[in-house]
């Protein structure tokens, strides 16, 4: 988390743009909101970096 915190108004690259195409971050670190916010951005990548594999939320099912 303080990985985050440190870097989340710092630009994302191209590969990093790339890996979290269709992912909504905003949602993962905060109540509700849509769209995507820095801090939320930079985790998502330290998990992904660590071989988490994130689902885009357009391929979720709810039953």
């Amino acid at each position: 988390m303080e990985w985050a915190v440190k870097f989340r108004n710092a630009p994302l690259s191209h590969e990093e743009q790339v890996l979290l195409d269709g992912i909504e971050t905003a949602r993962f670190s905060t109540e509700g909101g849509r769209g995507r916010n820095g801090y939320s951005d930079h985790y998502v990548l330290c998990l992904i970096n660590r071989g988490y594999q994130w689902v885009p939320d357009k391929k979720l099912k709810w039953f």
